[in-house]
């Protein structure tokens, strides 16, 4: 009977979803480690960088995807509101991300205090304010920045393009 009731609990447990949900995201990192000079010298234009860390990991390009299926089955925001916008997304999608790379490398003897990844805030095309992600991210070529918005029910493909007038625009930078 016992026997019986773990294969019960267990079926229910593969066929529910709640498998899926426990499939979590590779390390995020490259293993290529940043100074906070560094990171400054990656986002050169406008503010500098509120760098709170002396060092940070260069993460993987397709990481942020890899995190962003996962964060949003389990643990972000899931639509738009008045008082859940871009701002509460890229905070949470920050801090979340942050805690994941530590829970993976705390023990690790890792040089990189946090992922090169933070909150990014410029004024767009149409003159409104919009935060998103910023991250020293590589797919191979070597380090280079790039942009990425939480949230996928409003942008589908979550990388961003900026023009060389929005990075101008930054209001603020945080990683």
């Amino acid at each position: 009977m016992r026997l019986f009731s773990s294969l019960l609990v267990a079926g229910f447990w593969l066929f529910s979803g709640c498998a899926h949900r426990l499939s979590v995201p590779a390390n995020p990192g490259t293993g290529q480690v940043v100074s906070a000079l560094g990171v400054a010298a990656f986002l050169h234009e406008g503010l500098l960088p509120h760098t709170l860390d002396a060092t940070y990991e260069v993460i993987r390009y397709d990481w942020l995807q890899e995190f962003h299926n996962y964060w949003r089955a389990n643990l972000g925001p899931h639509r738009w509101t008045p008082s859940r916008d871009c701002n509460d997304f890229t905070a949470r999608f920050y801090a979340d991300a942050q805690w994941y790379y530590y829970g993976l490398n705390f023990q690790t003897g890792t040089k990189a205090q946090a992922l090169a990844l933070g909150e990014y805030t410029y004024r767009t095309k149409k003159g409104g304010l919009h935060a998103i992600i910023v991250a020293i991210a590589d797919r191979g070529r070597g380090p280079e920045v790039v942009f990425w918005d939480p949230q996928e029910d409003i942008y589908r493909n979550g990388f961003r393009a900026l023009s060389a007038q929005e990075r101008k625009s930054s209001l603020f930078k945080r990683l």
